[in-house]
């Protein structure tokens, strides 16, 4: 660990960032409970260097330990490309953490799409998903590939739903909105 630290330090002295990615990337193979301070310290210095930031995000997604802290803060984030790749990250882990009403928050007041289609796959990735709560914002999402994964969303949870018409919409116009997607998509 304090050989990667030192590495990174004397990258950092060079300005190297390609060594200092590489780096980070390496740390996010370790527990968090490890490297928490190394990535706070990351966070904290390079507000002016959104690749260090964005290393950090995709690197948390192998880290050992509950990372989602750090993840919900980057989902604050002033630059929407670190907002995605915090919310990718907190989808594609094995582990994501019980963040859903920290993610709902934020899928509420975010504005730009990408990062919108990547919360609703991170809520995907959640046990605890209040879909009746979603569903308005899903319904009328203006961009396809956000209401894409929004409705993939609403599909796998749609069971869980209290709501008997909003089960009716799903299968009355949702249903059919995806199997026409599906027919007549040009890409996969």
């Amino acid at each position: 660990y304090q050989v990667l630290v030192d590495l990174y330090n004397d990258s950092t002295v060079r300005g190297d960032s390609g060594s200092q990615e590489e780096i980070i990337t390496a740390m996010g193979q370790r527990n968090i409970s490890q490297t928490g301070q190394f990535f706070q310290q990351i966070l904290k210095e390079n507000e002016a260097n959104p690749d260090l930031r964005l290393a950090t995000a995709e690197a948390l997604e192998w880290a050992e330990g509950d990372v989602s802290p750090f993840l919900i803060n980057m989902l604050h984030d002033e630059n929407s490309e670190i907002r995605a790749a915090a919310a990718w990250t907190l989808a594609a882990r094995e582990e994501p953490g019980n963040v859903s009403q920290e993610i709902q928050a934020i899928l509420v007041t975010e504005t730009d799409p990408q990062v919108r289609m990547r919360l609703y796959q991170a809520m995907s990735n959640q046990e605890n998903v209040n879909i009746d709560a979603l569903a308005p914002a899903i319904m009328n999402e203006p961009d396809p590939g956000t209401r894409a994964a929004g409705y993939d969303l609403l599909a796998a949870n749609i069971g869980s739903s209290e709501n008997a018409d909003l089960k009716m919409r799903f299968d009355k116009l949702i249903v059919p909105q995806l199997k026409e997607t599906a027919l007549t998509a040009e890409q996969l």
